[in-house]
């Protein structure tokens, strides 16, 4: 299977910069990296990238961010063909949604971004499991697949109980989502 290269990006204004994000965040995308490959899937992330954008949009209380955050990127020259999952620093959407799932493009909260500050404490490592659980969901959207519907801890619904949950490639959507968002991870 070949692999999947998929681009990170913080899109941040000057009130939520990146400061002190991307080690932690270079952190859980190797996590989910190493966790699909287990699974037989290779999924490989570019570089961290943190371009600035100005709130010429109000991606901050959309209901339905995705198609400004794609717009948004395009505008900042960043194709929207590629596989990408935009980490929305500053972004908490109508209180209810930590990502929003896909294809080509995810994208994760501020709140999630706002876990990663462990240094170390055995809270924080949790935190970042479930920095890295939402990463490998929200990747699961960006790769095709759905929510699962099968009993048991599975990472496209309890994506909360990362490491220790499973993947099943049967959940891959028939067809394609079209570049029309699939879901929002459900709250654990």
């Amino acid at each position: 299977m070949s692999a999947a290269i998929i681009e990170p990006i913080i899109l941040y204004d000057d009130e939520y910069p990146p400061t002190g994000l991307v080690a932690p965040l270079e952190a859980a995308l190797l996590s989910v990296s190493k966790w699909f490959e287990t699974k037989g899937i290779y999924v490989h992330f570019a570089t961290v990238k943190t371009p600035r954008y100005d709130h010429n949009i109000d991606i901050l209380t959309s209901e339905n961010p995705w198609a400004q955050v794609r717009d948004e990127v395009a505008k900042l020259g960043y194709p929207v063909d590629h596989k990408s999952l935009v980490l929305l620093r500053g972004w908490y959407v109508n209180h209810t949604a930590y990502g929003w799932g896909g294809n080509p493009l995810a994208l994760v909260s501020g709140r999630t971004l706002d876990w990663l500050a462990s240094h170390g404490t055995a809270e924080g490592i949790m935190d970042d499991n479930l920095v890295a659980g939402l990463i490998a969901h929200e990747v699961g959207h960006v790769l095709g697949y759905q929510h699962s519907t099968e009993p048991g801890p599975n990472v496209m619904w309890h994506w909360w109980l990362y490491p220790e949950v499973y993947f099943s490639l049967d959940q891959r959507a028939s067809g394609s989502f079209g570049g029309a968002p699939s879901a929002c991870a459900p709250l654990p």
